[in-house]
């Protein structure tokens, strides 16, 4: 069953969950919230599943008094690490990073961006989670955003993607740009791109774009070069995906099948491949309501399937958990079937008062 994370929150609007699971199986979600993304009151919040409750959420982190952006979790040997962006407009933003250490944030620290002719490079991912490769390189999916003039739009961009990728577990890292064909003068482009091992020694990448449809690309290097980004014929509204595989057998995207740019966030849909990503089979649709907008999934791999968190209505952060069993036919596409669970019971910040 889908469930929300919490109910009456002390934000008016919040955005851009991610999701892990700790050693323990309990899960850890962020994300950003405050009276409206963008604002200077925004900030990183978080809870965690505790007993199949959602525990109190808090502010994980509140640097400055801008604008926090796209929280992105990942587990490593040395426990959960955090990075978020920080800064007034996307195209000025910095990554800070951060640790869970016995249920409380570490002070987060800067890491070091970059200006460059196409925009501002800074380390880490921006919204989607880290995958490692094959051949144990770490790559963080970004991306670089620019505005064209003075006037600061959502039409008014230049979009490209890139990929940080680190052969020592993050500490250090090497950028490398995922070619875009961008004809003279034209606005828009591709951001947030999102990896999986599609193959031994092959990495791709799904990306979200301006053109109505999701673009990709592929490394056959480990990340250290990318073949021009190409269109794909997987509509998109101009809103992030988020893939897993299961078994390095079966893909797993969770994406909103319309096209458009900057169009409605509507169906919320999980759908299945072979780990080409080429087709998708067996959709299921998680929210699908014409007049309401549901979006930016993050989703990762639990025993027996997979757990997403998203954005509802930008009122709350929703979680989903799917029991998945799957089969492939002589054509090698997938059968699957779906179940979902039950959810942690959310937090009710009316208990409080």
């Amino acid at each position: 069953m889908t469930s929300f994370l919490f109910e009456y929150p002390p934000f008016l609007s919040c955005h851009g969950s991610t999701i892990v699971r700790n050693n323990d199986g309990d899960y850890v979600v962020a994300w950003f919230a405050g009276m409206k993304e963008g604002w200077s009151d925004t900030a990183i919040w978080w809870c965690q599943s505790k007993d199949g409750h959602w525990t109190k959420p808090s502010v994980a982190a509140k640097v400055a008094p801008v604008a926090h952006w796209n929280p992105v979790l990942h587990l490593d040997r040395d426990g959960i690490r955090m990075f978020f962006k920080v800064g007034r407009w996307v195209d000025s933003w910095d990554t800070w990073e951060c640790r869970l250490v016995d249920g409380n944030w570490t002070q987060p620290t800067q890491m070091e961006s970059v200006d460059v002719n196409f925009g501002r490079i800074t380390p880490g991912p921006v919204r989607g989670k880290m995958v490692t490769t094959h051949r144990g390189t770490l790559l963080a999916p970004s991306s670089v955003e620019k505005y064209a003039s003075a006037v600061k739009s959502p039409t008014n961009v230049i979009w490209s993607s890139v990929v940080h990728r680190s052969e020592n577990g993050g500490f250090s890292w090497l950028t490398q740009l995922i070619p875009f064909p961008r004809s003279s003068g034209q606005l828009g482009g591709i951001i947030q791109p999102s990896l999986w091992n599609s193959a031994p020694g092959v990495t791709s990448a799904l990306i979200r774009s301006t053109t109505g449809f999701l673009w990709r690309s592929e490394t056959l290097d480990d990340g250290m070069t990318w073949t021009e980004a190409y269109k794909t014929e997987i509509p998109n509204p101009n809103s992030a995906v988020d893939i897993v595989t299961i078994d390095d057998q079966l893909m797993v995207i969770a994406y909103n099948p319309v096209s458009g740019n900057w169009t409605q966030r509507t169906p919320l849909t999980v759908a299945f491949s072979n780990l080409k990503g080429e087709d998708f089979h067996c959709p299921v649709n998680i929210e699908d309501n014409p007049f309401r907008s549901f979006g930016y999934p993050s989703i990762i791999n639990i025993p027996g399937g997979i757990a997403m968190t998203y954005t509802w209505l930008r009122r709350n952060i929703a979680f989903v958990e799917m029991k998945i069993d799957y089969s492939f036919s002589s054509d090698l596409n997938p059968f699957v079937k779906v179940d979902l669970a039950a959810s942690p019971v959310a937090y009710n910040f009316r208990k409080d008062v």
